[in-house]
């Protein structure tokens, strides 16, 4: 079965390396199989956190995301059709790289 990502479209090329981090960090023990944003800020949401931010490490199951078919909310999975096709590496560096120079 094909899945895809839930309104990832509405998260920009930036943002999406940003999630593309957050897939390769663990969530407590765990790999990150999960990351759900809300969509009313994503920028922030996504660097800071909080109430808009909810991702999920362990055992990869679709059924525990909180937002699916909310339209307010990104939801991606690891083992979404346009997640497969990402350059994780690449994503993951312009990533570190962004992060790095805003902290200067």
């Amino acid at each position: 079965m094909e899945y895809h990502a839930q309104n990832l479209d509405r998260l920009t090329a930036d943002q999406q390396d940003l999630v593309a981090l957050y897939m390769a960090l663990p969530t407590g023990w765990t790999s990150t199989y999960m990351v759900e944003v809300r969509l009313d800020d994503p920028e922030r949401n996504i660097l800071k956190g909080g109430d808009g931010l909810v991702t999920h490490g362990g055992n990869g199951s679709r059924r525990y995301a909180k937002h699916y078919g909310d339209p307010d909310w990104a939801v991606i999975h690891y083992e979404d059709q346009e997640v497969l096709a990402w350059d994780m590496p690449a994503m993951e560096a312009r990533a570190m790289k962004r992060i790095e120079e805003e902290k200067c």
